[in-house]
Parts: structure tokens; sequence; C-alpha cells
């Protein structure tokens, strides 16, 4: 039989830190997003005690870049040494709805000293304000400006990655797919990370397995996408689904994340499915028993700091080859 959390699933449990954590949250269970405005999600998206401290050796600092809409903010994350370093540009996650990059201070901080990188944390539009496609419109933005620019925030031109968590993964998988059909950049590598690919939430089993659950659940997942997309038949279409791309062939060597029970968790496999058929080098790395974006929260989940090492580790691979 399956586990208390999960009564569908059978192949697997969570981890300790997650039955923990899942325990706690059953015993307290917040309010659904449908019955909630977008500004109290915002608000309450991350609980303030989850957010570990960024590392103090990491400057941060703010820079502003034109665009369309008026202007875009990248948060700049400079390990100490002297540059020209390695960039990583990094979308984060929350649905296309919420997300602070304040919130991923702390990740991207880690990246940038366990790589040796510059962290670039591009702060897109969110819906609804701005629905699709606003935030490929930013992410095309960001992907002309920073090999023009990287050298006056001390980022190294030709060694540029691109990562995303969740909705920020379906962003880095297209920042890779149109750099690949418009040259801006020359991606070296991309990291996904429990990436959303699919936004017709199309029920594959890890929702079947995991859709009625505490932490991520598909009704939450509805939610993200009724504020974020136009029509249904956007949803079912690329740009809006990575995961419908026709042809996967010339992209980065990636590295994808997948937690075992995460709604998403079959889409990161069928995306690695699909670029290792078409050639392109792929590391795919189940961690099982955690939750979806465990990565970004290492205050709760101890496996957080193994995924976050192998990212480093990735990267140093890539930026040097």
């Amino acid at each position: 039989m399956g586990t208390v959390f999960y009564p569908a699933y059978n192949d697997g449990a969570p981890d300790k830190d997650t039955e923990r954590l899942l325990a706690r949250l059953s015993k307290t269970p917040g309010t659904p997003f449908s019955q909630m405005t977008v500004k109290d999600v915002r608000d309450t998206f991350f609980d303030k005690e989850w957010l570990a401290k960024p590392d103090e050796g990491i400057k941060i600092n703010n820079v502003f870049i034109p665009a369309m809409s008026g202007s875009i903010r990248l948060r700049v994350y400079t390990p100490a040494g002297e540059g020209l370093f390695p960039i990583l540009l990094f979308f984060h996650g929350g649905g296309f709805v919420v997300g602070r990059v304040e919130e991923f201070d702390s990740f991207c901080a880690s990246i940038a000293a366990g790589a040796n990188c510059l962290v670039v944390s591009a702060d897109y539009r969110l819906a609804p304000e701005n629905k699709f496609p606003a935030q490929i419109e930013d992410l095309e933005t960001v992907l002309k400006w920073l090999p023009v620019n990287a050298k006056s925030i001390g980022g190294d031109r030709n060694r540029i990655a691109v990562a995303g968590d969740s909705a920020g993964g379906n962003l880095a998988a297209l920042a890779s797919i149109i750099d690949r059909d418009k040259g801006y950049v020359g991606i070296v590598h991309q990291v996904l990370i429990c990436p959303w690919l699919d936004i017709s939430l199309t029920e594959r089993e890890s929702y079947k397995f995991f859709g009625d659950g505490i932490w991520l659940s598909k009704s939450t997942m509805v939610w993200f996408r009724d504020h974020y997309i136009n029509t249904n038949e956007d949803a079912k279409s690329y740009p809006a689904s990575p995961i419908f791309l026709e042809n996967f062939s010339g992209l980065p060597p990636a590295l994808i994340i997948a937690a075992e029970l995460d709604v998403l968790a079959d889409e990161g496999k069928l995306f690695r499915n699909k670029l290792v058929s078409a050639g392109v080098p792929v590391q795919y790395s189940l961690y099982k028993g955690t939750l979806h974006d465990f990565i970004t929260l290492p205050l709760l989940f101890s496996r957080a700091n193994d995924a976050i090492e192998e990212v480093c580790h990735s990267l140093i691979k890539h930026f040097t080859l």
C-alpha cells in the first residue's frame, strides 16, 4: 500500500525531512490558493523561517536594464575574488505568479559561492498583471543584454549558463531554445530544477500520485495556469509549454534535478527523454523521497545541500569545457 501522505504511490516513501514537514503541515492545513487573493499568496508563499541567510562572502546588488516594459531588474550575486567570472542566468520559480527574487537570495548566493560564478537572477514580470508571453519577452530582453554587457558586471560573455526552478525551469529551457535559434549568447549549459514544462497540465502518473498532496497540488497548478495563460490552446503548445517543442537537437547539455514526490516529476523525465533522443547530453538526477523544489530550502531539506553541490559541480564542468 502507498504512503500516509500519498496513498496511491507504492514505489517510494518520503525521506525523514519530508515526512516531518508533511506531518507538521497536515496538522495546520493552509487556505487553498484558489480561496486567496494573489497578493495574499505572494505575501505568504515562503515562510520566512524557511529561508536561510545568504553566504556573507557574496556581494549582492541590483542592475536595471532597459526593456519595452520600462526596465527589468537583475539581481547580481558576485563571489569574492577578481573577475571576469562565468555567468549563471537564473529564473526563479513561483508558477509565473508569485516569487520574489529576494526570496532566492540564499540559493543564488550558494550557487555563486559553490561554482565561483556570477549569478544573475532575472526579476521578470509576473501574471496575472502581465500574462503570457510577457515573461518570454523579458527573457529575450535579458538574453540580448547579457553578453553585450557582461563585462560591466564582472562576467565573462563566453561562459554563460542558464538555470531555473519550477516555472523558472520553463523559462530556462526556453532561454536555451531561443538562444539556439537566434544566437544571442551561446549558452553552454542548462540546469532545470523540478521544471514545469507542460502548462496544459497533462495528467501524467505523477499528477495522479501526488496531485492531492499538501505541498504542491494539482489545484494549485490549475490556479497558477489560469493566472498565467490566456487560453487553453496556448497552454497546449510551444512556447508556453517547452515539452511540445518539435526539434530538440542542438540544445546545450542539460542537468535535470527532479524530486520523486512531485506532480511535475514525469515532465522532467519526459523532457530528458526528448533531449537524449535528439542527441543532447543529459544528466538526470532523481532525489528520492523529496518534494517539489526542495533544493531551494536547505533549512527544511538536508538533501538540498547535495543537490546544490551537484549543480555547482555541473556548472564548473561546463564552464571549463
